[in-house]
């Protein structure tokens, strides 16, 4: 959003590779994805490794939905612009949003 000043992301673990970034979405834009993407939340899956599918897992305790493209608000396209370019990628490129729940 205008007059956000985005920090430089900083690097916490090189193996595997995570970094942080913060005080990348605004308090409203959380609110925003947690308030919309709550009603999709159901029990995450894990792959199979014999069949590829999805599966439900009695060990996964969290909650999981996904975003596509296909179907975004214009609100949330922006959210996921602002994700590729943090990962330096196109849209086209980048991976759904997910929006996890851990109990």
């Amino acid at each position: 959003p205008p007059g956000l000043v985005l920090s430089q992301p900083k690097s916490v673990s090189a193996g595997p590779d995570i970094w942080l970034a913060r005080d990348f979405f605004t308090h409203e834009e959380c609110d925003y994805a947690v308030a919309s993407g709550a009603p999709s939340l159901a029990p995450a899956r894990v792959i199979d490794p014999a069949t590829g599918q999805g599966r439900l897992d009695s060990l996964r305790t969290n909650l999981a939905a996904a975003e596509s493209t296909a179907w975004m608000s214009p609100a949330k396209a922006a959210l996921a612009m602002r994700l590729a370019k943090l990962a330096q990628l196109s849209l086209a490129q980048a991976e759904p949003a997910g929006l996890l729940c851990y109990k």
